[in-house]
């Protein structure tokens, strides 16, 4: 996604695709947080552009390389028409159409590797492990050095815990574990309390 953008009160084109942008702006804010008050706790509200579902934004090709991975896939699990979520009814012409999945997917990479930078900046200070919060509608997810705690309104699966140190991929789910109760219990309490 390409957009003009009105920095400083002057609009201009963007050559880079908005969720490097943006992962750039929230990178460039961290560092300078850091070297103009190191001991001073910041807050980045970081908000992606995309990728928003199906609409008219999954025409545009995404472009390398977090288009990459799936120039040659079908992607079988794209939505296909009989089998639309009402969500998407005003998407019917997008449903089913490869290259939209593909273009979708692109979208989820680009700022999957954006988050991604962000983080790897993070590790760069001492204390990045206090606590990172973020929210995706309504998708909410506690993440500390060790741990990730998420909790999904409406949606399955309800709760997800992963240790990141020994499961980076996130894989294994462990929230059911009795051994991460009371973990569970503390990362929940400190996402309300947030929220």
């Amino acid at each position: 996604m390409r957009a003009s953008l009105l920095p400083n009160s002057k609009l201009r084109k963007e050559s880079k695709h908005l969720s490097e942008y943006w992962t750039d702006q929230g990178i460039k804010f961290i560092e300078q947080s850091q070297r103009d008050n190191p001991d001073k706790p910041f807050f980045l509200f970081l908000a992606y552009n995309g990728p928003y579902s199906l609409s008219e934004a999954m025409k545009e090709p995404v472009p390398s390389p977090w288009s990459d991975p799936y120039v040659d896939n079908p992607r079988p699990s794209f939505p296909r028409p009989g089998k639309v979520h009402p969500w998407q009814r005003n998407q019917h012409e997008l449903i089913g159409d490869v290259q939209i999945g593909r273009n979708l997917a692109g979208q989820v990479t680009a700022v999957d590797a954006g988050v991604g930078r962000i983080f790897e900046t993070l590790k760069k200070l001492n204390d990045w492990e206090d606590v990172v919060f973020y929210d995706f509608e309504n998708v909410r997810h506690i993440r500390t050095g060790e741990w990730k705690y998420v909790e999904r309104l409406g949606q399955a699966p309800e709760f997800e815990l992963f240790n990141l140190k020994d499961d980076p991929l996130e894989l294994t789910n462990l929230v059911e574990k009795t051994e991460h109760s009371k973990l569970k219990a503390e990362l929940s309490d400190r996402l309300h309390s947030w929220y």
